[in-house]
């Protein structure tokens, strides 16, 4: 994985994001391979063309295309005609521009959010993508900005501060792409910014990768909106010998409210509660707890096939990796994502009593169930 400039570099700068092949060639130069998937034809030809060796007059070339259905480049220096004739093909003037809705879907994906893709009415290169959902009712809205012109993006800054109620994300490619006065705008209203340069690399074989920073973005909007989260109660740690790791670990779920943990000799049988991952109002198991018990029930393994999952996963992952690390003081994450098995996995060992099967639950939640 690999970070991209040319790229981001160049929406930031290209008019209209349009242009004949061979100009997004030349401003993005080796990413030109990586990015062309999300290029598309927009039906209409272009009457300009880039000069091979520009500079002089009459640049760029004009696009001439003859009865006998030939197309050609021609230098606009009519006196001194320093270039010579560039023959074209049809499909070398079409004029392509940047799929938008593509590049959108990638962000909702970065960020682990239903993609939506809709206009924002009175602004021009501004789209919603999504919406941060971190609880039922809870939505966030996440903006792209591509805008050219930088008294257009602040213009756009500027109504979205206006029409959103509460914090949002905006998406931009680069840092450049808003002054300081912007971002402090930004800030005062509960606006977030993210840089899709730090978000999107270049993953290898012409595909996008997705960032740990992406995960970061969204882990620091959250806990700015919630800080009482972090706010986590007095309650009994287990007493870790000095030099354990993850991998020293054991977690045995004896049912859908206690656990058995095991770490160089030392045991103890706990509960939800007792681990600090108790829903504050309800008082019954958090989140965190019910995706500690499905990755006992899979063995330590969680996939997007796995039941209950759903684009929420990726947050829970981290809540749950901060109150393991906070419980047990073993510092790193002990739940991380395994690109080459495509799913969370934990560095501990973790699974349901072999006389206790996975499927079984406490009476309340049997209950509530059925």
């Amino acid at each position: 994985m690999r970070a991209i400039s040319q790229f981001w570099t160049a929406i930031a700068n290209i008019p209209g994001l349009s242009g004949v092949l061979a100009e997004w060639r030349e401003y993005l130069g080796n990413e030109f391979s990586l990015v062309k998937p999300i290029l598309k034809s927009t039906g209409r030809k272009s009457r300009s063309y880039p000069c091979p060796s520009p500079g002089g007059p009459g640049c760029p070339r004009e696009v001439v295309e003859h009865r006998d259905g030939s197309i050609v480049a021609v230098c606009g220096d009519q006196e001194e005609r320093n270039c010579d004739d560039v023959a074209l093909s049809l499909a070398d003037i079409f004029v392509y521009t940047l799929d938008r809705g593509k590049l959108a879907g990638w962000v909702a994906q970065a960020l682990a959010i239903e993609a939506h893709f809709d206009t924002v009415e009175g602004l021009s290169e501004c789209w919603h993508v999504g919406d941060y959902t971190p609880f039922a009712g809870r939505r966030f809205p996440v903006y792209m900005l591509l805008a050219f012109h930088e008294t257009k993006r602040a213009e756009a800054v500027q109504r979205l501060c206006r029409i959103s109620a509460g914090p949002f994300m905006l998406a931009v490619p680069i840092a450049s792409a808003v002054s300081t006065e912007t971002v402090t705008l930004l800030q005062a209203h509960k606006g977030h910014l993210l840089r899709l340069d730090e978000m999107l690399m270049d993953g290898g074989n012409g595909r996008f990768a997705i960032s740990q920073t992406a995960n970061e973005y969204i882990t620091a909007f959250h806990d700015e909106i919630f800080p009482q989260e972090e706010e986590i109660p007095s309650t009994p740690a287990f007493p870790t010998p000095p030099n354990a790791t993850w991998r020293d670990l054991r977690i045995r779920f004896l049912d859908g409210h206690r656990a058995t943990l095991l770490c160089q000799g030392v045991s103890e049988t706990v509960s939800f509660s007792t681990m600090g991952m108790e829903n504050r109002r309800s008082r019954e198991p958090s989140v965190q707890w019910e995706l500690l018990e499905k990755l006992a029930q899979n063995h330590g393994r969680f996939s997007w096939q796995s039941s209950g999952a759903n684009n929420q996963v990726p947050q829970q992952v981290r809540r749950l990796n901060k109150d393991l690390e906070r419980f047990f003081g073993i510092d790193n994450h002990p739940v991380e994502w395994k690109k080459d098995e495509k799913a969370y996995c934990t560095l501990f060992e973790i699974h349901y009593e072999p006389d206790e099967p996975a499927r079984s639950a406490s009476p309340r939640r049997a209950t509530k169930r059925r």
